[in-house]
């Protein structure tokens, strides 16, 4: 089964593919510290994963879109440190 880039994100998180597309969706609310790392990941505010506004909607699909273009995330780590590096 071939892995995407969405679900490397997922699994460094520590978290399921389907729980991150809900969160990126705003179904779904993140944990503080998941919230957190999506913060650092895509270089946003902790706002935009908090708070479910339209906006942060657009701007969270954006973000994401650009980590998954032009990012590779290398396998997950028990500490769930984010290691993004260019292409």
């Amino acid at each position: 089964m071939k892995t995407t880039k969405q679900r490397q994100i997922a699994n460094k998180l520590g978290i399921s593919e389907s729980y991150l597309s809900r969160i990126i969706s705003g179904i779904r609310r993140p944990a503080p510290e998941i919230a957190e790392l999506l913060s650092k990941m895509t270089s946003t505010d902790i706002k935009v994963w908090l708070f479910n506004t339209e906006k942060n909607i657009s701007v969270r699909g954006e973000k994401i879109r650009a980590v998954l273009d032009f990012k590779d995330i290398t396998q997950p780590t028990k500490s769930h440190s984010l290691k993004i590096e260019a292409d």
